[in-house]
């Protein structure tokens, strides 16, 4: 957590006292899992947070969730790493794997 501290600064201005903490524009979930990264921490980083799950078991439960439906979860993408790409035009301010 600390390089991503480093990008990310939640902490607002003392100017800023009463405004929420300004979020990034778009972050990918390498590897997400049932997305318990994304849902306690990414989604409250990023206005979209898009997933690659090899496991499509893993990958439906993203697909379900709330956070699909509210759009804070965009592409979901059930496959390796080894054979995503990034999509022509999208960019990724934080990519996320573990």
């Amino acid at each position: 957590m600390q390089r991503l501290s480093r990008t990310y600064n939640p902490t607002p201005s003392p100017s800023a006292s009463n405004t929420k903490p300004k979020k990034t524009k778009r972050i990918i979930d390498c590897g997400a899992g049932i997305g318990r990264i994304t849902s306690d921490l990414l989604v409250d980083i990023a206005h979209v947070v898009d997933i690659v799950e090899p496991n499509a078991t893993f990958a439906q439960t993203m697909i379900d969730s709330d956070l699909k439906r509210e759009g804070q979860v965009g592409n979901v993408w059930i496959q390796g790493l080894e054979q995503f790409t990034v999509p022509p035009g999208v960019k990724y301010n934080i990519m996320w794997n573990q």
